[in-house]
């Protein structure tokens, strides 16, 4: 209703004319080119003309159809003679893509991508805007709207004119592409090690499309936390084996000509692998043969796991048990599953963390050195395959008569690379009765039938008899001659080879066990061995001090049996603080044993015993504490190895006159902190709450001043100081 739309002829040319009559509100004229909805990639493309720079001419807007209002994308030719393309909803997404001029024809071609969701725009055939955003998603195409709805006073009525119009598809001409699926996890997603993935570019699978060429189709089926095991899981137990999720199933359905597979990271995570590591193997032969079986029965590379840098990582990855254990029995797949086999852990042993800066996941750089390693195997003129395994190395176990020896699940192999690894063996056993003094067992790798491995098993008569000598020698070693760690490791043998003798098993295992914790007895060098038995009062007390005159610190004998210990009472809440502090001259450096048997009987009341400093001068400082230990919050037993509630942890509880004896493990090397409750280990590798060079004051006190909490009432006995002899 603003305007004319008509055919103009020029010589045999014809093209339309679109001219406003009149402006104002709700007056538009525009001529509209409805077609059959089209998604992939579009090509609209049109000569576009203005005679009146000045004023608006949409040269084409685009819709989903003619009932759609939402723009997908739009270009107008404008503003004294520029041309302007808009990709979202405000002037601010509006971007210039070049000029014009009045009576002159411009050729314009905008490319949409419904997979994308983004546009290209072509002026006079060259780039003018790359990569824009769609203006509002596009699912289909089928509608282009040339018009002019100018109502700005002081603008010339427009005039303009369209010719040429085609919207098209690019058919695909010559050889079908080769369509490689790329199978892995959250190396093969192209995760960035920060909770992100890296550009879509820099993934391995898009830069290894890049290498193979315009004949090769490369898909991305990477799922972060994906394992090879079928049951493997993460922290959270969700379901992560490949097979269980859903760009299985899409890879599957892409019909691929050729796969890779890398998958075996996450299966080294100490909750996957040391339960299900002799599942690895078969669940890996499965996954193949899926693939095997798919129509398009593709070509299958095996590509071993990229090496994990060393040191820590954030996700439990285990980058021993990658190089040492998964990427072998990768070689051992490959060759059960006559599979091609691609070195990536090979490739990538150089790797540092400009590649891989997470020790795991790789950045443009890393991923590079994965994309070649891969693209290097699949445009070799032969299939790469895993160097075959030259020799097993035979197996040496011992057993008892009439008892099945435990053989290795895994055997040491050679490559005829020179290589040495790890195959999984299956044993044969059979008709084997193992009583005469030594066995061979015969058995193959497992998928590989040629490949044999054996173990020779020796039979030992008497071991039973044995192991009993040997437990009636270790239940003869005393606790106070040992320290504390390596007594509960010998306490922790002892009790495993009772229940042996008891119950049957590894009667062979128990003694070498046992034999172990025996040899690893480490005895006691007292600095301090303090029982308070041959002192009067507290001021016989050799190195120790009391601070302060508040409450009552004295010896007391509870039982009336001649064993003293050391009294702390508090008598109110005003004079709150009572404390004896035990000196240490020298200071003393390395692992330091600090021991002492403790009780309170008032646990609603805070007990310190003990708190550990280096000097005396530093007790003023509660940042100063390098660990401590309190009896407190009605039976509750702490340590304490950060400043702040934050690094209190509970290590046990206690009753009112119950006495514990607690062990503090302190490292000026490691700086870490074991404890011991009751000759039992409660809590290992603590930080230590401030850096420790030597320790030299250990102090047992309490300046609760909670008047809802009763007095403190507590003993200290058995206060020892010690080292490794």
């Amino acid at each position: 209703t603003g305007g004319n739309v008509t055919l103009e002829r020029e010589g045999s040319n014809q093209y339309l004319k679109i001219a406003q009559s009149k402006q104002g509100s709700g007056l538009s004229v525009e001529a509209l080119l409805n077609f059959e909805e089209t998604s992939g990639k579009v090509y609209v493309e049109a000569k576009v003309r203005s005679d009146t720079p000045k004023t608006f001419f949409g040269a084409p807007y685009l819709y989903q159809n003619s009932g759609s209002s939402s723009i997908l994308g739009a270009l107008a030719l404008r503003d004294d003679g520029q041309i302007m393309t808009t990709y979202q909803k405000n002037s601010a997404s509006m971007s210039k893509a070049g000029d014009f001029a009045a009576g002159e024809w411009v050729t314009i071609s905008l490319i949409v991508d419904s997979v994308t969701q983004q546009m290209q725009v072509y002026i006079d055939g060259r780039l003018a805007k790359a990569d824009l955003p769609m203006r509002s998603a596009l699912s289909t195409l089928g509608m282009l709207r040339f018009y002019s709805d100018d109502k700005t006073p002081g603008r010339p009525l427009a005039i303009a004119y369209v010719d040429d119009v085609s919207v098209y598809q690019a058919i695909e001409t010559g050889a079908p592409k080769i369509k490689v699926a790329c199978v892995g996890d959250s190396i093969t997603y192209g995760s960035n090690g920060a909770g992100g993935r890296v550009g879509e570019a820099d993934r391995y699978p898009n830069q290894l499309a890049q290498l193979l060429g315009k004949g090769y189709q490369v898909g991305n089926f990477g799922v972060s936390g994906a394992c090879m095991l079928e049951d493997g899981t993460d922290k959270a137990n969700a379901a992560k084996g490949y097979v269980k999720q859903t760009e299985y199933v899409n890879s599957k359905s892409f019909q691929p000509d050729i796969v890779v597979i890398m998958l075996g990271t996450n299966d080294s995570k100490a909750l996957n692998w040391d339960t299900q590591s002799g599942k690895y193997i078969d669940d890996a032969l499965s996954l193949i043969e899926s693939y095997q079986n798919l129509d398009s029965h593709p070509e299958i590379y095996l590509a071993s796991s990229p090496t994990v840098l060393d040191g820590s990582n954030t996700y439990g990855i285990q980058g021993d048990i990658v190089s040492g254990k998964i990427v072998p029995l990768q070689r051992q797949i490959a060759l059960a599953a006559e599979t091609g086999f691609i070195d990536v852990h090979g490739k990538t042993a150089d790797a540092t963390e400009q590649q891989f800066p997470d020790k795991v996941h790789g950045n443009q750089k890393g991923y590079q050195m994965i994309a070649e390693a891969v693209a290097e195997a699949l445009l070799a003129e032969e299939t790469p395959k895993a160097s075959a395994i030259r020799e097993t190395e035979t197996v040496a176990v011992q057993t008892v008569p009439g008892i099945d020896p435990e053989l290795p699940d895994f055997v040491t192999v050679h490559y005829e690379d020179g290589k040495i690894g790890i195959a999984q063996a299956v044993w044969q056993l059979n008709g084997l009765d193992f009583t005469t003094e030594s066995v061979t067992v015969s058995g193959t790798l497992k998928g590989l039938p040629d490949q044999k491995v054996s173990a020779k098993v020796t039979v030992v008569d008497g071991a039973e008899d044995d192991l009993s000598a040997m437990l009636v020698e270790a239940r003869k070693k005393e606790a106070e001659e040992y320290t504390i760690d390596s007594y509960a490791a010998l306490q922790d043998a002892i009790g495993d080879a009772e229940t042996i003798l008891n119950d049957g098993g590894a009667v062979l295992d128990a003694k070498t066990a046992l034999q172990a914790a025996l040899d690893n007895l480490k005895t006691r060098h007292y600095i301090v061995n303090d029982n308070f038995d041959n002192a009067d009062t507290i001021g016989e007390l050799e190195g120790w001090e009391r601070v302060g005159t508040n409450g009552i610190v004295e010896l007391v004998d509870l039982e009336n049996d001649g064993n003293k210990c050391l009294k702390l009472a508090q008598e109110n809440k005003t004079e709150y603080t009572v404390e004896m502090r035990r000196i240490l001259e020298p200071a003393v450096s390395g692992k330091i044993y600090v021991e002492a048997r403790v009780r309170s009987d008032t646990p609603d009341a805070m007990l310190g015993a003990p708190f550990l400093y280096e000097k005396a001068e530093d007790i003023s400082n509660s940042k100063q504490i390098r660990t401590a230990a309190y009896f407190r919050d009605n039976g509750r037993i702490d340590v304490s190895n950060q400043f702040g509630n934050s690094g209190v942890k509970q290590i046990g509880s206690f009753e009112a006159e119950e006495w514990n004896t607690i062990c503090l493990i302190v490292d000026s090397e490691t700086q870490k902190t074991q404890v011991y409750l009751n000759g039992e280990l409660a809590a290992s590798d603590l930080a230590m709450r401030s850096t420790l060079s030597t320790l030299g004051v250990l102090r047992f006190y309490t300046d609760d001043k909670n008047t809802s909490r009763n007095n403190l009432l507590g003993y200290i006995d058995d206060v020892r100081v010690y080292q490794a002899a």
